[in-house]
């Protein structure tokens, strides 16, 4: 096997493993914390932790051989905004059918593709959205009704917003950031998110919670690890990725995404029944479809 074909498959299963985990995370630090708070958690760790690589890089290099704006557009389609609407998704529908949804990243990377990206489109790879999409739709409609939960299926939209997102910053990096090292661009893109997250969490009752609940310690260890693994290591990863392979093939990262939601899911006692497991072989299909 050729090593770059090596590297690409050791790249999507980290990438895989370290996303698949991230929704089990955000379940354990919902307990404790609002979804508002656990975004700006995920977000302060990540660039804590890129902060200083991305000052060294601006002061080694001229500032304005980076395009500041199209990396802050980055950062934000490719995770501050989605780190908010995960946790958000989550307060009403659970963490195994929040990874599945996301398997719909593909399917979206070449529907945009096409229309904004000259990714040309055959009949196969629309067949293979639109079943991808019932897919996702059998999950939310069915699924979770199926559970028995009194869960309010429109907060699956934030989890869908957020794969919209992904699939536009898959696109955008591939067309105007491949220039710029993967390293670079998740410390530099992120690191912005930093003083407003700091000063949300300061003037929110975080500090409260933090003191007063019992399993803050827990929340607080979860955050840790979704925002220094979940979102500084896998971006980096998720980058390389990128630059290895192509927008498509990049974003079918989220096929075993939802395996692993899954198997979270099922350790830790959430209901998963013949819809969401139907769902998401219906999402895999189409994004099988969409690679064809």
């Amino acid at each position: 096997m050729k090593k770059k074909n090596i590297q690409v498959i050791l790249l999507l299963s980290s990438c895989v493993l370290i996303w698949g985990s991230s929704f089990i995370l955000m379940k354990n630090i919902l307990l404790v914390y609002s979804p508002m708070q656990v975004g700006a958690l995920r977000l302060f760790f990540a660039s804590c932790v890129l902060l200083p690589l991305a000052i060294s890089y601006l002061l080694r290099n001229n500032y304005k051989k980076y395009p500041i704006l199209h990396m802050i557009i980055s950062g934000l389609c490719g995770s501050m905004i989605p780190a908010f609407l995960f946790p958000l998704a989550q307060t009403q529908i659970s963490s195994s059918t929040s990874g599945a949804l996301n398997s719909l990243t593909p399917l979206f990377t070449l529907l945009l593709g096409t229309l904004f990206f000259q990714i040309k489109i055959s009949f196969t790879r629309l067949l293979g959205v639109l079943i991808g999409l019932i897919g996702a739709f059998s999950i939310l409609l069915l699924g979770e009704v199926e559970s028995g939960k009194n869960y309010n299926l429109g907060f699956g939209i934030f989890a869908i917003l957020a794969t919209l997102l992904y699939a536009i910053n898959v696109n955008f990096v591939n067309k105007y950031l491949l220039h710029i090292s993967s390293l670079e661009l998740a410390s530099i893109s992120l690191s912005f998110s930093l003083i407003p997250t700091t000063m949300y969490l300061l003037y929110s009752d975080f500090l409260d919670l933090t003191y007063c609940h019992p399993l803050a310690g827990r929340a607080i260890l979860s955050a840790f690890i979704l925002g220094v693994l979940g979102t500084a290591l896998a971006s980096f990863l998720f980058y390389n990725l990128l630059r290895l392979s192509s927008p498509v093939f990049a974003s079918s990262v989220t096929y075993l995404i939802p395996v692993v939601a899954l198997a979270w899911g099922i350790y830790y006692g959430e209901w998963i029944n013949i819809y969401q497991i139907v769902g998401s072989l219906l999402i895999l299909v189409g994004v099988w479809l969409v690679n064809k």
